[in-house]
Order: structure tokens, then sequence, then C-alpha cells
């Protein structure tokens, strides 16, 4: 099953990845350069949701689809 994150998130784990020299299933060092990159949200994501980067990582990452719900005025 694919983890879904965010599109932001997944463009900056995106970066990560295409460092070809990068094991991703070296988590340390993907938190070390999301912190050297700048990339906070994704550095936090990744840093509190470890189950999930792993499975992503194993399984692939999807972008979530968020939908907007408006109330309908009348």
């Amino acid at each position: 099953m694919k983890t879904y994150i965010s599109a932001k998130v997944y463009r900056e784990l995106y970066a990560i990845i295409t460092c070809r020299s990068i094991n991703m299933m070296d988590r340390p060092t993907v938190l070390h350069l999301l912190k050297v990159m700048g990339y906070k949200e994704t550095l936090n994501w990744a840093a509190n949701y470890k189950e999930e980067y792993y499975n992503g990582v194993i399984n692939g990452f999807e972008i979530e689809q968020s939908i907007n719900y408006r109330k309908e005025e009348t």
C-alpha cells in the first residue's frame, strides 16, 4: 500500500531521491539532508512518521488529493 503525502513533501522527497548516491533506507542521512536543504515540513514529516516513511520508501509515495469542501451559498 502506498503512503499518501502532501504535494510539497512529495516534491522535497523527490529532490532527495534524485540524489543517486543516497540510500532512502538510510533515514538519518535523509533527515540530515532535509535539514541542510531547508525542507522543514518534509523534515518534520519524515522525523515524526517513521513507519509511514519506510512504508513509502518500500511501496511508493503518492500525492494525497485534498478536497476543498465549501458550504453552498443560497
